[in-house]
Parts: structure tokens; sequence; C-alpha cells
């Protein structure tokens, strides 16, 4: 974790950064599909060791697995968690600003 040095007072810095929590707050914008709706968001170490990739397309996932199993996005599931992950930080520094 850096160290910033600003006047005499020494700030601690962490940023957390979570893939793909961005695409499901904005899914439906526009009228369009979301970024990644039609690829794969995440992978578990199974499908990764099969040769799955975050990203990769559906169409070229089905093709290397053709018995894949894709999950539904759950935001709802995703946000609760982000927002445990938020309480946790925020237990141990109280000076959390989300972005």
């Amino acid at each position: 974790m850096p160290t910033i040095t600003r006047g005499t007072a020494l700030m601690r810095v962490l940023e957390v950064g979570i893939d793909g929590t961005d695409t499901e707050i904005n899914q439906g914008l526009y009228g369009e599909p979301p970024p990644g709706a039609n690829e794969i968001l995440d992978c578990s170490p199974e499908a990764s060791a099969l040769g799955i990739r975050n990203g990769m397309p559906l169409r070229d996932a089905r093709t290397v697995v053709p018995d894949l199993v894709v999950l539904p996005p759950d935001p709802i599931y995703y946000s609760q968690s982000f927002d445990r992950l938020l309480d946790a930080i925020e237990d141990a520094e109280p000076f959390v600003e989300p972005d």
C-alpha cells in the first residue's frame, strides 16, 4: 500500500478495483446490450483450465467447451457483495471514498 506525504501528514492509499462491476450497473442504458453481454465476464478455475478466458466471446467459449455451463449475471448479489466489501474496508479504515 503506497504512502503519500501531504504537508506533514502521511496518508495510506489503497485502491480496490473489481472487474465487471460497471458492466451490471450500466446494463440497459441507451437500449443497447451492455458491454460484456455476449462474452465471458468471469470464469471458474476449472473453466480456465479448459481454455476459457474472461472477455472471450460466448460463441468462441462454446466452441472450446461445447457443454459449457453459463450462469446469468446476478447484479443484486454483486451489489450486496460489493457493499459488504466496502463495509469491511471501512471497519479497517474509516476514511473510504467509494468511486
